[in-house]
């Protein structure tokens, strides 16, 4: 049983409608096939370069469009080819990230897929220092916070 279907039974409340099926968010008009992903890509080539695109349409889905329309001028990290400084001020601002550790596993991948360094950490938390209104002292908390809990809670040992 799913969550939903255990709430309602919790309110005494039954399904109206069943969303099996229904895309939502990110997943609503997404390319289905080859030919509707080069025409989604095609759309958007004069944004953003196509590995750029791939990145953020399987991040956001069709959401991505409201990440392009956000990051301006879209300058990759130093130490990483698929997130910018922009999208990190981005989900500070829209995607609920609270710390430092929600971009690398919560919001990507990076950390699953063993594309996190130390180095990438460190960019990262500057990075959303501004936007998240941190100084210095809770910026290098993040950081260290981050590494701690990629080694402790999810086996990521960074270099």
């Amino acid at each position: 049983e799913n969550l939903g279907g255990k709430a309602l039974e919790f309110l005494g409340e039954r399904e109206i409608r069943s969303t099996a099926g229904v895309a939502i968010g990110g997943g609503k008009d997404f390319p289905m096939n080859e030919g509707e992903l080069a025409a989604w890509y095609a759309a958007r080539e004069s944004i953003a370069g196509r590995d750029r695109l791939r990145v953020l349409l399987e991040r956001y889905g069709t959401g991505a469009d409201a990440v392009l329309e956000q990051l301006g001028e879209d300058t990759l990290l130093q130490h990483s080819g698929e997130l910018s400084r922009q999208e990190l001020a981005y989900m500070a601002a829209h995607e609920q990230v609270g710390r430092l550790i929600d971009v690398f596993i919560r919001r990507t991948n990076l950390a699953f897929r063993g594309l996190v360094t130390k180095d990438l950490v460190s960019e990262a938390g500057h990075c959303l220092a501004e936007p998240m209104g941190w100084d210095e002292t809770r910026t290098q908390a993040e950081i260290a916070h981050t590494i701690s809990v990629l080694a402790g809670s999810h086996g990521v040992v960074l270099d």
